[in-house]
């Protein structure tokens, strides 16, 4: 099968370490599994995935999936969030700034308070405006009949998908020269590629010129409404994550670059039968029928879009 080339431009920091904590990287497994992940959301059933993107227990497989990056050019340097209790991200990001030891976000972590304040690690993440070539090959040609689902989760990564650590947190989005459009075409392809899936999408009913205010909103989405619901602490297991069983979101914020140089935020919520353990699933999605920042509940169910548009 012929080689698929992409290009590639982080619009948020990524901070995407490799075998070094303190130095990023993009690495080509990291995609795959995120490409994984799409094909599983979007309804590829277990046997096609493993079929397709290998695995280790049972029946022992390799994937057939070969990712490639080249031609990374780092972007200008990015100075990250200061860490401190109340200042805008620092809740959103908070434990991006404590994984790895604190490796990845500081040379020398703040003291208590923020006192002192503490170094950044500027190895330690990919700032926006890093480019770079994304390449996908199949060692084997997949069976006609799952084309059709391999094109959507393709596009559907592309498009809306994010790389690294707080994936699910607006970190590591990115803008893919062959999928940009503008903002109404780009939410009329989100509803085409989720519809009959089981997502629940929302949109926020505006646009932004820096991606930093983007964060800032889905921080208070995030902060001033969903927690209230879903606090880690008394719910360790949830649709938004957590650590016992360790689980990852079912819940996306993601900063989105429309054609003409405006982002827009783009929350949505995978389907929790495809993407959750049993005790982190909710009989109805967290975001289907919420009103955030003033706008009216939208329930929306595979694949409508909701929000005002």
């Amino acid at each position: 099968m012929k080689t698929e080339t992409f290009h590639l431009e982080l619009i948020t920091p990524c901070f995407c370490g490799g075998a070094e904590q303190a130095r990023a990287e993009i690495r080509p497994s990291a995609i795959r599994g995120q490409f994984r992940w799409w094909f599983r959301a979007l309804g590829g059933t277990g046997a096609e995935e493993r079929a397709l993107f290998g695995g280790v227990h049972g029946d022992v497989r390799a994937g057939s999936l070969i990712v490639r990056v080249c031609d990374l050019q780092v972007g200008q340097p990015w100075t990250p969030f200061p860490m401190k209790m109340g200042s805008p991200g620092a809740y959103i990001w908070y434990f991006a700034s404590v994984s790895a030891d604190k490796k990845r976000w500081w040379t020398q972590p703040p003291g208590p308070r923020g006192n002192p304040p503490g170094k950044t690690n500027p190895d330690g993440h990919l700032p926006p405006g890093t480019a770079f070539t994304l390449e996908l090959r199949w060692r084997n040609s997949p069976p006609q009949q799952l084309q059709d689902k391999l094109t959507r989760a393709r596009e559907a990564f592309l498009r809306f998908g994010a790389i690294g650590m707080r994936a699910t947190r607006g970190m590591g989005g990115f803008v893919c020269r062959e999928f940009q459009s503008y903002a109404s075409e780009t939410k009329e392809r989100a509803k085409e590629l989720f519809a009959g899936s089981g997502f629940v999408v929302r949109w926020r009913d505006r646009t932004w010129r820096k991606w930093e205010d983007v964060v800032f909103d889905a921080e208070r989405w995030l902060k001033d409404d969903m927690r209230h619901e879903y606090n880690a602490n008394k719910r360790p297991s949830s649709p938004l994550g957590g650590s016992s069983p360790r689980q990852t979101s079912a819940v996306y914020f993601r900063p989105v670059k429309f054609s003409g140089d405006t982002f827009g935020l783009m929350i949505f919520e995978a389907s929790h039968e495809k993407v959750l353990g049993a005790t982190a699933r909710t009989r109805q999605p967290v975001i289907e029928s919420r009103t955030f920042a003033g706008e009216p509940p939208a329930p929306v169910r595979g694949g409508r879009i909701g929000g005002r548009r």
